[in-house]
């Protein structure tokens, strides 16, 4: 059952082209596609993006295990100097109706730097409509997504998310 409210928002991803472009993002970082190397980071920020009541669940933690060999394709690594330090994961869903952010995660260090938003923006001057699930104890995204004009369209307390949505107007 939590496998299934977990892939609440993955129904419907077809196969894409990621069209994620080099943003313009402060000096120092830049974007890169995601490879098999990256996989276990990738693992690491998709499980601290959870709500931490379930992230310990061994379904939770074999649905994530998926959904990165899954969803690497439609991923880009967010690079500082050279290192890894964060990831956004794009694709089209619905047979292209919404585009869905499926993950954007930061290191803590990265974070309050215009880096996330930039990314957001990015998305949002290339598509009409755009999908993305927050954990509900995570309310630092969530107000930053409905700054940029997103609302709740879906709250699941099971699953611990809020589903989001934004259209163009």
């Amino acid at each position: 059952k939590l496998r299934k409210l977990l892939k609440m928002s993955f129904l419907g991803i077809e196969e894409s082209t990621n069209i994620l472009t080099e943003a313009v993002l402060p000096a120092g970082y830049s974007l890169r596609p995601a490879t098999d190397m990256d996989k276990k980071y990738m693992y690491e920020c998709e499980i601290k993006s959870v709500d931490p009541a379930i992230a310990d669940d061994d379904k939770t933690q074999e649905y994530i295990r998926d959904d990165v060999i899954r969803s690497i394709k439609d991923t880009k690594m967010i690079v500082y100097k050279g290192q890894t330090i964060g990831m956004i994961t794009a694709s089209s869903i619905d047979g292209g109706k919404y585009r869905y952010i499926g993950e954007i995660y930061l290191d803590k260090p990265h974070r309050n730097k215009g880096i996330g938003t930039t990314l957001i923006k990015d998305e949002m001057s290339r598509h009409d409509k755009i999908k993305l699930q927050v954990a509900q104890s995570n309310t630092k995204a969530k107000s930053l997504y409905e700054s940029l004009g997103f609302k709740v369209i879906e709250k699941n307390d099971e699953a611990k998310m809020y589903v989001m949505l934004w259209e163009k107007p």
